[in-house]
């Protein structure tokens, strides 16, 4: 999933969901043992349009599978917040109990010096 962005007066796409899996399809297209591949044969694309708090949602669900800190959650999870998301909207959108955002949360309001240890 992709929204499109203008980088220096060119359009760009920033990709939202589905970022590893690009990755190593970017990987597969420049291989020259694999010349046979193209950004077209290999996925489809789906734009994304919608509000900040969309694209959040979207790109949290999206990376539920890999290994992520809870310091990256709670950031997230601030993030949400700030787009004006209530913890229980958040819990809704993602799946995470709202024990886990709140506490998630709860760490960020500690000393940032022990935050990043």
């Amino acid at each position: 999933m992709v929204q499109p962005c203008e980088i220096n007066g060119q359009t760009r796409f920033l990709v939202i969901g589905g970022h590893h899996t690009h990755k190593a399809v970017e990987i597969l297209i420049n291989d020259p043992k694999n010349i046979k591949f193209t950004n077209e044969t290999l996925f489809d694309v789906e734009l994304f349009h919608g509000e900040e708090r969309n694209r959040l949602v979207k790109a949290y669900n999206a990376n539920q599978g890999l290994q992520t800190s809870l310091l990256d959650k709670a950031r997230t999870f601030q993030r949400m917040r700030l787009e004006g998301m209530t913890n229980k909207e958040i819990s809704d959108e993602t799946g995470e109990r709202p024990s886990v955002i709140s506490n998630a949360l709860f760490i960020l309001s500690g000393d940032a010096k022990l935050i990043e240890l």
